[in-house]
C-alpha cells in the first residue's frame, strides 16, 4: 500500500530544528510532512544540556555570535511564557577564579552592542554546592548571576510535537528522492511495510549528523568531500546522580576552570549533574587519522570539579557516575566552528540542509528557511480586543480634545 501526500514542505529530521520549523509552518497555515527515522529529539537535541544561550559564554573572539543570540532570546522567552513547565532552571551562575577572565567577560557584557545584564552574588548567597567545608574551599573567587535558562529536553520535544503530530511520520528508509526546480517527490518505507509518497514544493534536511549522508545519497556529485559543508565532533557528557542531600542543584559556567559547564536535573528521589567543558569537542590526531577519545578528557573534568565544589566531590562514593558520547553536527566548510546557524542550499533543487551551532538558534534557522523558501503566511491571525490597540493620553490632553 502506498499513501500519497501533497504539501508545501517535506522536512527530514525530528529534532528541535525540524520541529520548530514544523510549528512555524503550521502557524502560517502551510502543509508539511516531517519524517523521522528514530525517536523525536533522539539525536543531538536530547544529548545536549538543553540550555538556552544568550551569549554569556562567549569571549571577544565570538562577539558576533553573542550579539546574534540576542535576536533569538525574545522568541524563546515569548514561547516559554506559554510553556513554563519546560524550565528546569531560570538562571545560571558564571564563576571565575581568574581575575583577568572575570574582568574581560564583564567588560564584554557591558559593551553597548552587547548589553548583557548580570548581578554580582554576595558570598553569603552562593549556592550550596560552592560553599566551603572541611573538604576545602572552591577556587571560584567571583560569582555572577545571569538570566539564562535550561530546559527539560524530553518535555521540550513533546511540546513542539504536540501541535503538529498529525503531520509527523516515522520512516525506515527512502526509496526515492527526486528534487528539481519544479518540486520534490520522495517515497519512504514507513510502518508495517507500507510506503508514503510525498510531493512537495520544498525539501529541508534537518537531520543533524545525518544531513551529509542525505545530501550525498540524494544528490551524487553535489558535495565536494574536500569542502564538506558539515563538521561532526564527538561531544562528551559526564553524568552524576545522587541524593539531593548529597548532590545539590547547580547550573553554571565556570570560565576559569577550562569553561566547566554544568546544568542540573531534579528527579523525584535524586538530583543529576550534566557536566562538560570547552574541551568536550576537541579531537586527537593519531597517524593522520582523527580519533575521538575521552580518556584524556575525563580526568581533567574531574580535577576541575574538585576545584569547583570540593565539599560535593568529597562525597563522590555516594554518587553514580557515567559518561556518554554523542555526535554533534555543525555546518562548517573549513573545520572551524561557524558563528551562526548554517544553511546549505542545493542550487536548482529547492532543497536546504540546516545546522544550528546551538539548540538556541533553531527559531532563527527556521525563520531564515521560511524567508529563503518565500512562503508567505496564508492563515489569518487573531485580532486583539480593541482596547489593547487604543492609544490613550493624559486627562488634560483628553479633556482639551488633543487626544481625539
Amino acid at each position: 500500500m502506498t499513501l500519497v501526500r501533497e504539501c508545501d514542505v517535506l522536512i527530514v529530521g525530528g529534532g528541535v530544528t525540524g520541529l520548530w520549523l514544523a510549528n512555524d509552518l503550521d502557524a502560517r497555515g502551510h502543509q508539511f510532512v516531517l519524517f523521522e527515522r528514530q525517536e523525536l529529539g533522539g539525536a543531538q537535541t536530547c544529548h545536549s544540556h538543553v540550555y538556552i544561550h544568550q551569549g554569556y559564554i562567549y569571549n571577544e573572539q565570538a562577539r558576533d555570535l553573542a550579539v546574534h543570540l540576542k535576536d533569538v532570546t525574545p522568541i524563546w522567552w515569548k514561547w516559554l511564557r506559554g510553556h513554563p513547565w519546560l524550565i528546569e532552571s531560570s538562571s545560571s551562575f558564571f564563576g571565575f577564579s581568574n581575575e583577568t577572565e572575570y574582568a574581560l567577560k564583564t567588560a564584554l557584557w557591558s559593551k553597548p552592542d552587547v548589553q548583557m545584564g548580570y548581578s554580582e552574588v554576595a558570598r553569603s548567597d552562593w549556592p550550596e554546592a560552592l560553599l566551603p567545608s572541611a573538604a576545602g574551599a572552591s577556587r571560584i573567587r567571583h560569582l555572577v548571576l545571569a538570566p539564562e535558562v535550561s530546559l527539560n529536553g524530553h518535555l521540550l520535544v513533546s511540546a513542539l510535537e504536540n501541535s503538529v503530530r498529525e503531520s509527523i511520520c516515522r520512516m525506515e528508509s527512502f526509496t526515492l528522492i527526486r528534487a528539481d526546480a519544479s518540486g520534490i517527490e520522495a517515497e519512504a518505507c514507513i510502518a508495517n511495510g507500507a510506503r508514503m509518497r510525498v510531493r512537495a514544493r520544498y525539501l529541508v534536511f534537518a537531520a543533524g549528523s545525518g544531513n551529509l549522508k542525505l545530501l550525498m545519497d540524494s544528490f551524487p556529485g553535489e558535495i565536494d568531500s574536500a569542502k564538506s559543508p558539515q563538521q561532526i565532533r564527538r561531544a562528551h557528557m559526564l553524568v552524576i546522580k545522587g541524593r539531593p542531600t548529597d548532590l545539590p542543584l547547580l547550573n553554571g559556567v565556570f570560565a576559569s576552570l577550562e569553561g566547566l559547564f554544568l546544568v542540573s536535573r531534579q528527579g523525584r528521589d535524586e538530583n543529576v549533574w550534566l557536566v562538560s567543558d570547552y574541551r568536550n569537542g576537541l579531537i586527537e590526531t593519531h597517524e593522520d587519522e582523527i580519533v575521538y577519545n575521552r580518556r584524556w578528557w575525563l580526568p581533567l573534568v574531574l580535577e576541575n570539579l574538585q576545584h569547583l565544589a570540593p565539599a560535593v566531590m568529597a562525597r563522590s562514593d555516594r554518587f553514580r557516575w557515567g559518561v556518554y558520547e554523542a555526535p554533534k553536527a555543525e555546518g562548517s566548510g573549513s573545520g572551524k566552528l561557524p558563528e551562526k546557524e548554517r544553511i546549505y542550499y542545493v542550487k536548482g533543487r529547492n532543497t536546504w540542509a540546516v545546522w544550528p551551532t546551538k539548540l538556541t538558534l533553531a527559531p532563527l534557522a527556521s525563520r531564515a528557511l521560511l524567508e529563503q523558501m518565500e512562503l508567505r503566511p496564508i492563515r489569518p491571525g487573531i485580532a486583539p480586543e480593541k482596547w489593547e490597540t487604543t492609544e490613550c493620553v493624559t486627562w488634560d490632553e483628553f479633556e482639551s480634545g488633543e487626544g481625539l
